[in-house]
């Protein structure tokens, strides 16, 4: 077993996963509310050799570190913009709105383009139900897109309180929110508690963009491509090594 090239081999995997990474953060950076993902290299230890690879005079192998990659979801809120759309909204502090899905379960997202279906409801670009504190979001039949949220979350239509406010939540343990693979987020764990944010400071005709830089991005790409060239090329040296080890001891005396 040669540990320097399992190591080089482990190192082109975590490359790969890091490359990934960056090209899945590079095609939603302009989608609103969107998380990058981050990744990071550790060395991990490995279990006890196989015994017969071990020798009393290189005693060593028993324990060595190979490198692994790690992703997590950055939670860092990205740029408001003005939309001028009155169905865009954005939250100003922490939190995530609260969409039900088809099959009645919880997603969240920090996109906040949203719009009024047909049945009068509000709801985001999958056809998803936006929460409010009471449930589901409702206008009235004729208000369409005439209404006001305030920033504590108090839906006004045509001038007058309905009482409905909309619902902004808070994830007790981020690191249990995933992609869900259409710009939103489920929990990973049904356990994790959600409470409402206090203060989530509503801003109408306005959204959240991506915490997406293409120009770090790219910068990181590179490293990356330089890095998996650099593993590739210790693999190449070992293996011709290791050819001409095995062709110099095979010729006879």
């Amino acid at each position: 077993m040669n540990i320097s090239i399992q190591q080089a081999a482990s190192a082109l995997q975590a490359y790969e996963q890091w490359h990934e990474t960056i090209a899945s953060n590079m095609s939603a950076a302009s989608v609103p509310g969107f998380k990058r993902s981050t990744f990071s290299l550790k060395a991990e230890e490995t279990g006890a050799a196989d015994p017969a690879d071990i020798s009393t005079d290189n005693a060593t192998l028993k324990n060595y570190l190979i490198p692994k990659g790690e992703v997590h979801l950055d939670h860092s809120r990205g740029l408001i913009k003005h939309t001028g759309q009155p169905t865009d909204i954005a939250i100003g502090a922490e939190g995530y709105f609260e969409l039900v899905l088809g099959d009645g379960s919880s997603a969240f997202t920090r996109d906040g383009e949203f719009r009024v279906n047909e049945q009068g409801e509000l709801v985001n670009k999958q056809g998803y139900k936006v929460l409010g504190t009471g449930g589901p979001i409702q206008f009235n039949e004729n208000t369409g897109t005439n209404f006001h949220i305030a920033p504590d979350g108090s839906i006004s239509e045509d001038g007058v309180n309905t009482g409905e406010k909309l619902l902004a939540v808070e994830i007790d343990d981020t690191s249990k929110l995933v992609h869900s693979g259409d710009g939103n987020f489920v929990l990973s764990d049904d356990t994790v508690e959600t409470k409402e944010v206090d203060a989530p400071n509503f801003q109408q005709r306005y959204t959240e963009q991506s915490n997406v830089s293409a120009i770090h991005e790219m910068t990181r790409m590179i490293h990356v491509m330089r890095s998996f060239e650099a593993n590739h090329h210790i693999i190449q040296q070992h293996d011709q090594r290791i050819g001409k080890v095995i062709s110099e001891l095979g010729q006879p005396i």
